[in-house]
């Protein structure tokens, strides 16, 4: 039973509210009288010590000491987000190996801790508390924290088992890697630092020795914290009936108002009147409301594009995906730009296994992924009027003969041994994956060539496309992305002209010498040396002329109209075997000891920053000559050559 004028829980045979005063309603007159009479000084030292809230058309009254708590868990919030970053980045940039974590980790961690023990004596010291010194707080902290040691601890006993089973220095070599690549063994000792540097604060406010703080912070604790979980839960999935909504969203949002998650299901279960009170609720525990308001409107805007963009099959493709992580990440880009999207998606998958054996078809095609398309035409593909999308070749020697074709009308089907077989994209109703095959309407594929832990990103990829060209047939029909034929309007070429390029074939060449030489006096103007050693455009001496030579011929297989305008050497003595060469139509990589790979500059959405890697469509360049503290620049420099290519 609740109190209907401050939400205060109450017991079952109250007569008034002990946290408000109020009566409980259905009392007679005279109790509440009396109990108003009788605790005159209670109800007002009560009022001024309380700040009271209208939270979705009910009164809650919180202790108004409340704000002096929130300020101090705010802090070590914030301190404890920077230590998961910089535990993070140690991992990311420092340790290259389980030996590096084991032998450097703690360490890491206890200079952590002692920064973060150091902010909070000065926060103290700032509060008039003046006889607390580390040893003394780190004696009180141990109460409340511990979590990196028992979870490195356990990592070391994990690597203790694992080794005591292992039989070769090999194996040693391969658990190791195992333990160290694993995402949980990132994941989870940068949650722990993040959790031992947060409950710092319960051992500031034990420190300040406030009975009214202390009483507060241990209020919140983690079993309240459970408890609306388990409520919040229960709504999510039907359980609470709608009588008992509003009252259950207010006892989750008093029993632990530091969950975003809560205010979320507070905004969409309740009419935009009651935000109001809610909005100043959650801004008093620095919650980012706002955000998440702005974050809502957005996401209505976008399902309304959706909805506009697939019209009446939006729930019933979105029922079909629900689960499908790829589309959930790019749907409300879909209207925008359905293919850059899929392209997105796409490149985000690139691996070994994917590389070799899949080929989104857009732009001008390679000779290989050409010559490919021929032999499934030829074979198993018999298309007319049709545009293929994506290719898929599951041969061992790479002629294409087995596999399947993706087009904008039908996919093609064909496995080793079996007779071949397509579908209209309109009939699919139901897929799935098992093993190394899919299944599309109870019909095999075959895709034993991509390993198994790509598998079902792969199978999410082609699922994601199949569906997505069937509720809108309009993708891939007549867009320069996908259809290799595509030629360029009168218009278009005009406006090409208007960008400084002009439509020489009919196949959208670009003739770009405005392009190229601008590109040049910016490789020329670099300010940076440590940058500028390492970049350079043709014919600057000789050895740059040597070096683009050995380019060349080592990993960039030029077509005859392509020109070369940037060079990056990634290698120690200056060969320029291993980088990356930038011409007017496409981009060559080649690491040691990898394959080169190569990407048509058109296609290419994203340039991002990993560690010494530069990630183009996910494609690795290594740019381990470029120093850390230049990297950010470099990627700026060829983000901007690849677009005033593009």
């Amino acid at each position: 039973m609740f109190c209907n004028h401050c939400g205060f829980k109450l017991a079952n045979n109250a007569r008034f509210c002990s946290g408000c005063g109020t009566a409980v309603q259905g009392r007679p007159q005279h109790l509440v009288q009396s109990v108003h009479n009788e605790t005159p000084a209670l109800v007002q030292k009560f009022q001024q010590n309380t700040e009271v809230f209208n939270l979705l058309g009910y009164e809650v009254s919180i202790p108004k000491a409340t704000g002096a708590y929130v300020s101090i868990r705010n802090e070590f919030q914030q301190l404890a987000q920077e230590a998961w970053n910089r535990m993070s980045w140690n991992f990311d940039t420092q340790y290259r190996s389980l030996d590096d974590l084991v032998c450097y980790g703690e360490d890491d961690a206890d200079d952590i801790f002692d920064s973060a023990c150091e902010y909070a004596i000065n926060l103290l010291r700032s509060k008039g508390v003046y006889n607390i010194n580390m040893n003394r707080f780190i004696e009180v902290s141990l109460g409340y924290i511990g979590y990196w040691e028992t979870n490195f601890d356990d990592i070391q006993e994990e690597l203790a088992n694992a080794l005591g089973n292992a039989s070769t220095s090999a194996e040693v070599s391969r658990i190791k890697s195992e333990i160290f690549k694993d995402p949980e063994t990132k994941r989870i000792l940068c949650m722990s630092v993040y959790f031992d540097v947060f409950f710092f604060h319960r051992a500031v406010i034990e420190c300040l020795n406030d009975s009214e703080l202390l009483k507060i912070a241990e209020s919140y604790t983690s079993s309240e914290q459970e408890e609306a979980m388990i409520i919040y839960s229960n709504i999510m999935n039907g359980s609470v009936r709608n009588e008992d909504l509003g009252r259950m969203i207010i006892e989750i949002l008093k029993k632990y108002p530091f969950e975003l998650d809560f205010y979320e299901l507070a905004l969409k279960y309740t009419s935009e009147e009651v935000h109001y009170g809610l909005i100043d609720y959650a801004r008093y525990f620095n919650m980012p409301i706002d955000e998440l308001i702005q974050n809502l409107h957005t996401d209505a805007e976008n399902r309304e594009r959706l909805a506009d963009f697939f019209g009446e099959f939006t729930v019933e493709l979105e029922n079909r995906l629900q689960y499908n992580n790829l589309f959930q990440s790019i749907k409300f880009e879909l209207p925008e730009d359905p293919i850059r999207a899929i392209q997105k998606v796409f490149f985000s998958l690139q691996n070994e296994s994917i590389i070799s054996y899949v080929f989104l078809l857009q732009g001008d095609l390679d000779e290989r992924a050409a010559k490919k398309l021929e032999n499934v035409k030829g074979s198993y593909a018999p298309i007319q009027d049709e545009n293929p999308i994506l290719l898929f070749d599951n041969t061992a020697f790479g002629s294409a003969k087995d596999g399947f074709l993706i087009t904008d009308q039908r996919i093609y089907v064909h496995n080793m041994l079996e007779k071949e077989w397509s579908s209209d994209l309109q009939e699919i109703q139901e897929m799935y994956l098992s093993d190394n095959l899919m299944y599309i309407d109870g019909k095999s594929v075959g895709i034993n060539l991509i390993s198994s832990k790509d598998r079902d990103d792969f199978y999410e990829f082609v699922e994601l496309l199949l569906f997505v060209l069937k509720y809108n047939d309009r993708i891939g029909i007549n867009n320069r992305y996908l259809d290799y034929n595509w030629t360029p309007s009168a218009e278009q070429s005009m406006n090409y002209e208007v960008m400084g390029t002009v439509s020489t074939t009919s196949n959208w060449v670009m003739n770009t010498d405005e392009v190229i030489e601008d590109i040049k006096n910016r490789v020329l103007g670099i300010r940076n040396v440590d940058i500028r050693k390492y970049v350079f455009i043709e014919n600057e001496n000789e050895k740059v002329i040597k070096k683009f030579q050995n380019a060349l011929e080592s990993y960039a297989n030029l077509e005859f109209d392509e020109r070369p305008v940037v060079l990056f050497d990634n290698t120690v003595f200056g060969s320029a075997k291993d980088g990356c060469l930038i011409t007017n139509r496409r981009i060559y990589i080649h690491n040691m000891l990898q394959k080169p790979v190569s990407i048509d500059i058109r296609s290419i959405i994203s340039v991002e920053l990993k560690d010494t890697d530069l990630l183009i469509n996910q494609y690795a360049v290594g740019i381990n000559m470029i120093s850390s503290s230049d990297r950010a620049e470099f990627k700026a420099h060829m983000e901007d050559y690849i677009n005033r290519l593009k």
